[in-house]
């Protein structure tokens, strides 16, 4: 589908359905995935991306129950539990991924360098937390997203991570610097295939659309030289705005998940 359509739905959906600037826990929709067609239908690089994660883990179960896996002296307890931890985060790939179509813009204007390419394609974890379901999507290049479930409601919020470059500022006047930044979302709606059982094991289609609130960013840093962070006037202002599809199987929380 081309851009200037989905740019036309995507406004379209926006305004139908979120009444909801500024609000966290809001009411998602139960219905019709738009696009899911589309998004069913995986890439090369998503069948690749299964293929091999799938033979990966196979053969590293394996090694752990068969014993070769682990070095000397690790006690048969905690071989158990790590086996027991793999197996629970052993799920393929084609039923626990995300698709991203994102805009970032810099000072309220459209910056095409940061996301240029067509889709961006993820994991995506579910995980049940007593009654919560946490959704989470994480790119390994510099943003994740999460979502979080509970009852008919929902808040998602956005990440951006500049890896270890302490960079970020969420308002202007913050006195600290921070790598990585969680950015609540100004605008979000959230609709989901099926209602949702809080089961483990249960299977999530959905597709969010949304518009983080502006954060802020040292400008020398998107120019690649360092930042000089004496200076107010030399951060910029930023926000994302996009949507994107997900499916997971839900399973249990381990250690280690938020």
């Amino acid at each position: 589908m081309c851009k200037a359509i989905r740019k036309i739905i995507y406004l379209l959906i926006l305004f139908l359905y979120c009444n909801c600037k500024g609000q966290t826990n809001i009411e998602y929709k139960v219905g019709v995935i738009p696009y899911v067609a589309e998004f069913e239908k995986m890439t090369e690089h998503e069948i690749k991306i299964d293929t091999n994660r799938f033979i990966h883990k196979t053969e590293e179960i394996k090694r752990m129950e068969d014993g070769t896996g682990f070095i000397d002296g690790v006690s048969d307890e905690i071989k158990q539990r790590m086996i027991k931890y793999t197996k629970i985060h052993n799920q393929r790939y084609k039923d626990n991924r995300s698709r991203y179509y994102l805009e970032q813009f810099i000072n309220d204007k459209k910056d095409v360098r940061e996301f240029n390419v067509d889709t961006i394609t993820s994991d995506c974890q579910c995980y049940l937390n007593n009654d919560t379901i946490k959704i989470s999507m994480f790119s390994w290049s510099n943003f994740a997203i999460d979502i979080i479930i509970y009852k008919n409601y929902f808040n998602s919020t956005y990440r951006t991570i500049t890896h270890k470059e302490p960079v970020n500022k969420k308002e202007l006047n913050d006195t600290d610097f921070v790598d990585n930044l969680i950015v609540s979302n100004e605008q979000q709606n959230l609709i989901l295939e099926t209602q949702p059982s809080f089961s483990i094991g249960e299977k999530l289609l959905g597709y969010l659309i949304f518009k983080t609130n502006k954060y802020y960013r040292a400008k020398e840093y998107e120019m690649g030289v360092e930042p000089d962070f004496n200076y107010s006037e030399n951060m910029q202002n930023i926000f994302i705005k996009g949507s994107l599809h997900f499916k997971c199987i839900s399973r249990e929380k381990t250690i280690g998940d938020k």
